[in-house]
C-alpha cells in the first residue's frame, strides 16, 4: 500500500488487483467496466446520505491541458472518495499527475504515489475536510507523451 506525505493510504478500489513491484495492476482487461461500476457505486453511496453530496467524473488524455481547475471548494467541504484510473499508459519520458488543491497540489494524488506509465487504478478513500476556501486542481505533465488516457472520479460533500 502506498502512502503520501499527508498520511493517507491509497488502496485498490476493487479486489481485482495483483501486486507488482511497481504498484497495483488489474489482472484482466475489464478496467473500463470496473471504472464504470466504481463511479456507479460512488453515485449510489451519496444518494440520500448527504444532501449536498456530488460525484464527478472526468476523462483526460495526453493532450489535456497542463492545469485545470475542476471546481471551487468551500471551507468545510469534504472530499470523501477519489478514484484515479490510468486506462492507457502515458509514453512520455517522465509523465506525472497531481490532483489536489491550489494550496496542496498533491492532496489526493501525486507523482510519488502514481505511475501513469502503467495501467493502474488508485483509490483514496481518506476523508479530507477542506480547511479554507480553495479550488480542486488537476495538473498533468505528459512530458512528450503521444498516448495516454484515464478517468478521475471524486465525491465531495458540501
Amino acid at each position: 500500500m502506498a502512502s503520501s506525505s499527508f498520511g493517507r493510504s491509497l488502496r485498490p478500489y476493487s479486489p481485482n488487483f495483483a501486486k507488482t513491484p511497481r504498484g497495483l495492476v488489474l489482472e484482466d482487461a475489464s478496467l473500463r467496466q470496473d471504472i464504470d461500476r466504481a463511479f456507479s457505486a460512488i453515485e449510489s453511496s451519496i444518494s440520500g446520505s448527504s444532501p449536498g453530496g456530488t460525484s464527478e467524473k472526468m476523462s483526460f488524455s495526453f493532450n489535456t491541458g497542463p492545469n485545470l481547475v475542476l471546481g471551487a471548494l468551500n471551507k468545510g467541504d469534504t472530499i470523501v472518495h477519489a478514484v484515479l484510473a490510468i486506462l492507457t499508459p502515458f509514453n512520455g519520458a517522465n509523465p506525472t499527475i497531481h490532483i489536489g488543491t491550489s494550496t496542496r497540489p498533491w492532496l489526493l494524488f501525486g507523482p510519488r504515489e502514481t505511475d501513469i506509465k502503467l495501467p493502474h487504478r488508485y483509490d483514496n478513500s481518506h476523508v479530507l475536510q477542506i480547511p479554507a476556501n480553495d479550488q480542486l486542481v488537476f495538473s498533468l505533465r505528459s512530458d512528450g507523451s503521444t498516448q495516454g488516457a484515464g478517468i478521475l472520479l471524486y465525491e465531495v460533500w458540501r
